[in-house]
């Protein structure tokens, strides 16, 4: 054992005297970014971290018609006119808009 340490070989000593709520709080405020930095219109992962859902469980709210989804039109471009598939206005992509996971995050607190 190591006198000066006080702990067993091997171990680390902690990094900072601070209280480990403290140091687990800014961890935690660091790993989302503050709300006027999140964009208009998230990913599915973004949405997921917003809500704080698995990904599935949004895919599912989508599904049953409780949460809408944005698909952006694609841009005027020549591509984008040579294309004969049927689905040529929108992308694929699938958006959420912060606002409609807002309402739904008010909904269930109505409803709770």
């Amino acid at each position: 054992m190591n006198e000066r340490a006080g702990h067993n070989l091997g171990t680390a000593m902690p990094q900072s005297p601070e209280p480990q709520g403290r140091r687990r709080r800014q961890q935690d405020t660091q790993s989302c970014a503050p709300l006027p930095f999140w964009p208009r219109l998230l990913t599915i992962e973004q949405a997921s971290a917003y809500v704080g859902l698995s990904r599935d469980s949004l895919l599912g709210y989508v599904a049953d018609g409780t949460l809408p989804v944005t698909r952006p039109q694609r841009p005027n471009t020549d591509w984008a006119h040579r294309r004969t598939l049927a689905n040529t206005e929108t992308l694929r992509r699938q958006l959420f808009d912060r606002f409609d996971l807002d309402a739904l995050v008010e909904r269930w607190k109505r409803m709770g």
